[in-house]
């Protein structure tokens, strides 16, 4: 180290010559002083690095043998916690849907469709980081510490800039914010505060990976209430316009959007048409009418900043507290010769214990087995489906049973609705994290990913049964459904590192953990995406149904515009399927419920393609195997009499095979 030091000095001092040579007095002095700045910033960088103890992973192993591992399991479901909050996302559906209209959406506010996406943005940059930071060994050459301090920055600038477009209703800004940096936050900091407890609980590996996502699991369940509390606290109503309906004032559309005058004024006023049922969820105290766009507030942007703080602030500190437990490394001196060690275990085997192989697989050449690609397959449909509930959620509930049980399903039962959704993600994470470790890896995901399919087909029937024959069974169903779905979710992403582990060996796990979370990528777009383009279109259909059931005579007073403008007011957000029902003349059935009925019909196809990769996963081929094996306990049953084995033939079978 002093040689390369001294290398770097005199490269430093030749460049200073160098730049100095021929130059002015003051130039001189001005590159003097350069150098040293860079010198003393770099010596400044490097001593913050190692008072944080953040230069190398090294520096956070404890010492201590007294030291408890338990004591690292909350500053791991910490850092979870922070990072699951991406879980409560369909909170924030209808305030950035209305971040304009603010009572109802307005011709520019953005859709559900382009919405959705924001979601899946984040859980694909989950993967672009989690793989390719596993690929090149960033995790293990950095450490947890440093890891998640960088992925507690990221998070915070993910949700200030998310917010401040929401703020200017950007949405290049709010994917970038809250999709790219808030994705990337999650694959720097998910794996390694999974890792280190898998370090710290290396018998138990699948009882360590639940507890490592437990906070992830439940990062919903804490983000729910405080998001909706906040958005109560700043939202603020809009102006009105006008009271009533079209009759006293001049509406029409231009580009797409809703203007309105008084009558003998000239001037124009984009305004939205709030009805008794759109005030009814967040202003019910306001009076049915046209409101004046951009003069209130929904509340998301202030919202998405004030959580962005919290979670970094709570990740910072979780981090600077995670600790490596110390390597035992044998002592030559007190290690038995083979001989003995040979005979001490062969009366070993009489009792409860012996050796057993489970090959590591490095991750330079993981990818090229089979068994890496059944699991990326099969998990990123478990993942792309689960997504299209976990991202949907409260919308999910509004639209399927709000028309129907209008009295129960309410706003604040939607929300929720939504934390329900989180402890199923939770106490799946939970139970079949240790379910896991006595029934097996392989057993267990084909138990989460077939259930998964009647699960899936029985959504739609639960809201055919709710619209015939309105009670509370078909909603227990649904909500039961919804809940077991989620769980199996949990569960899956609990045990998914103890079954890499048992594939693929213990030693690289992180490494390979990250790799195979590039399913992510495509899983993330591929569930919100489908499910937006399929309630698109349904939507669109049911329109298009319920518009030609209206005479034109009422479909002109009710919109102020003729029938063949249906389109225009469409993209201006005039026309809904709500207001086309309350028009239709005799009894229409509201087809909003039936929106998501393909859907989940696609998501139940999903999980059996999944299930069939999961059934074809095989140990893995011996040519794919590390020379050094890692070694581990297994039981064997004390019937097995062991072969007498004289010292010479141990002697030799010890020459022919290497010590393990």
């Amino acid at each position: 180290k002093s040689r390369l030091w001294a290398k770097k000095r005199m490269i430093s001092i030749a460049l200073r010559r160098r730049s100095c040579a021929g130059r002015p007095l003051a130039a001189k002095m001005a590159l003097s002083r350069h150098f040293g700045a860079s010198r003393a910033f770099s010596g400044a960088s490097k001593s913050v690095l190692q008072r944080l103890k953040l230069s190398s992973p090294e520096d956070i192993v404890e010492k201590d043998p007294s030291y408890s591992k338990w004591r690292q399991t909350p500053y791991s479901v910490g850092v979870q916690l922070s990072l699951g909050s991406i879980y409560a996302f369909s909170v924030f559906n209808a305030p950035l849907s209305t971040a304009l209209g603010v009572v109802a959406p307005a011709a520019a506010d953005w859709t559900i469709s382009q919405i959705l996406p924001v979601f899946g943005c984040a859980v694909s940059f989950f993967g672009v980081a989690a793989a390719g930071l596993g690929r090149i060994g960033f995790f293990e050459r950095k450490g947890p510490r440093f890891c998640c301090l960088l992925g507690a920055s990221f998070q915070l600038g993910g949700f200030l800039l998310g917010g401040l477009g929401v703020h200017l209703h950007s949405m290049p800004l709010l994917y970038f914010g809250y999709g790219v940096l808030g994705g990337l936050a999650m694959g720097i900091a998910y794996v390694p505060a999974v890792a280190v407890l898998l370090k710290w609980f290396p018998k138990q590996k699948g009882l360590a990976s639940g507890i490592a996502v437990l906070g992830y699991g439940a990062g919903g369940l804490v983000a729910v209430p405080a998001a909706t509390r906040l958005l109560d606290k700043f939202r603020s109503a809009p102006e009105l316009f006008a009271a009533g309906n079209s009759e006293a004032i001049t509406t029409f559309t231009k580009n797409g959007k809703l203007f309105a005058s008084l009558p003998g004024s000239d001037s124009i006023t984009e305004v939205v048409y709030a009805s008794a049922a759109d005030l009814s969820t967040n202003f019910p105290e306001l009076v049915e009418g046209y409101y004046t766009v951009g003069t209130g507030s929904s509340g998301a942007a202030e919202t998405l900043a004030t959580m962005g703080v919290g979670y970094a602030i709570l990740m910072g500190a979780s981090a600077l507290q995670f600790r490596l437990p110390m390597v035992k490394k044998p002592d030559p001196a007190t290690t038995p010769s083979t001989e003995a060690s040979s005979e001490l275990d062969i009366e070993k085997e009489k009792s409860t214990t012996a050796v057993a192989v489970v090959p590591n697989v490095d991750s330079g050449v993981v990818w090229k087995t089979p068994q890496f690609w059944l699991l990326w397959t099969g998990v990123g449909l478990n993942c792309s489906a689960s997504y299209v509930i976990l991202s949907t959620g409260k919308t999910l509930m509004s639209e399927t049973f709000g028309s129907a049980l209008p009295e129960m399903v309410t706003a604040a039962f939607a929300a929720t609705f939504v934390s329900m959704l989180s402890i199923g993600n939770l106490s799946g994470r939970v139970l079949f994290s240790s379910v896991s470790d006595r029934l097996g890896r392989k057993p267990t995901f084909t138990l989460l990913w077939g259930s998964a399919v009647p699960l899936y087909l029985s959504i739609p029937f639960a809201v055919h049964w709710v619209v015939d024959a309105p009670s509370l069974m078909p909603l227990a169903m649904f909500y039961s459904s919804c809940i077991l779905i989620v769980s199996g979710f949990g569960a899956t992403a609990a045990t998914f590192p103890a079954y890499i582990s048992d594939l693929f060996g213990s030693k690289n796990v992180a490494a390979i953990h990250g790799q195979l979370l590039s399913v992510l990528i495509p899983a993330g777009y591929l569930g919100p995406m489908t499910a937006s383009f399929l309630r698109e279109r349904a939507v669109n259909a049911s329109i298009s149904d319920l518009a030609s059931r209206v005479s034109p005579e009422a479909f002109q007073k009710a919109f102020g515009a003729g029938i063949d403008n249906l389109d225009e007011l469409v993209q201006a957000k005039v026309v809904t399927i709500q207001r086309l029902v309350e028009i239709s003349p005799g009894t229409v059935v509201d087809p909003s419920p039936f929106i998501y009925d393909s859907t989940m019909m696609v998501m139940a196809g999903m999980h059996v393609v999944a299930l069939g990769c999961n059934l074809f996963v095989r140990p893995v081929d011996k040519r794919f195997h590390e020379v050094e094996t890692n070694v581990i306990e297994a039981e064997i049953s004390p019937k097995i009499e062991p072969k007498e084995v004289s010292p010479k033939e141990t002697t030799l079978s010890a020459e022919k095979e290497p010590a393990i």
